[in-house]
């Protein structure tokens, strides 16, 4: 594993920036950071009509572009304000009906090399921990660094 910076490498503005400008579908879904350290992140999905299938659950599609967008804040806290790091795998495995409410994505990065990134996202209702909604492993490719690269 290449060792990891000892302060997250992008703040929650500028990541929240970058998602909105190259994820037009988070915003609409109301996906935002909202924290971000070395090698995790913390996100939320607002409760609303957008991310609901009928019978006023969830949908697969918006659980799954909360996962990856945590995955990509916990990738750019170790990698920077770069956005070419790429999802290239994600399985993600549904375990209850999500609340009526917002809920909250939580990414640790297992593994992050020159070549890769895998991290474990855990995701539940805002305040109820206990209750998973899903998990989901996930892997980023990460593009060569550049001379400009910390």
């Amino acid at each position: 594993m290449t060792p990891l910076p000892s302060s997250p490498r992008i703040n929650v503005d500028r990541f929240n920036a970058i998602l909105s400008e190259t994820t037009p579908a988070a915003a609409y879904l109301g996906i935002k950071a909202e924290r971000i350290g070395v090698g995790e992140a913390v996100l939320r999905i607002a409760f609303a009509s957008a991310a609901l299938r009928s019978g006023g659950t969830y949908s697969g599609p918006a659980l799954m572009a909360l996962v990856d967008a945590c995955m990509y804040a916990a990738v750019l806290g170790v990698r920077g304000d770069d956005p070419r790091p790429v999802t290239t795998n994600l399985a993600i495995t549904f375990l209850r009906r999500a609340s009526a409410r917002d809920l909250i994505a939580q990414c640790r990065l297992l593994s992050c090399d020159s070549d890769f990134a895998v991290g474990s996202i855990v995701v539940h209702p805002f305040g109820i921990e206990e209750e998973t909604v899903c998990t989901s492993t996930c892997t980023y490719a990460l593009p060569p660094r550049t001379s400009n690269d910390g």
